[in-house]
């Protein structure tokens, strides 16, 4: 009876550090990867970390919702999704940062899946 009240308890504990553990990283969402970097998204922004690791860089800071980032076949240019006016638009912005510049204009809710190996 006590083992099997030890083993509950050890699987208790280690259900609940992996719920922990994996609480932690839920900010950290939607990862693209480049040659160079990965994009990802994290607390309604953009950012960017050498791959080699090192320290991360908001690329976005608009007062708006980003995400869905995908690097060009060419690692220069990220494709998100932004949501500033209440709906969502596919925007680009340079992988060191700047303004983001709109490229659909719908009414309904558009969403950056990704590039053509074409770059477009």
């Amino acid at each position: 009876m006590k083992m099997l009240i030890r083993i509950g308890f050890s699987m208790f504990i280690c259900l609940f550090s992996f719920a922990v553990f994996a609480q932690e990283t839920l900010l950290l969402r939607q990862p693209s990867v480049s040659d160079q970097a990965i994009a990802f998204a994290y607390a309604n922004d953009l950012w960017l970390v050498n791959r080699d690791g090192g320290e991360a860089s908001r690329i976005t800071s608009s007062p708006g919702t980003e995400a869905n980032p995908h690097f060009s076949p060419d690692g220069k240019l990220i494709a998100f999704t932004g949501n500033y006016s209440g709906n969502a638009e596919v925007y680009v912005v340079s992988a060191t940062g700047g303004e983001p510049r709109r490229l659909t204009w719908h009414p309904g809710d558009d969403i950056a899946c990704g590039w053509t190996a074409d770059g477009k």
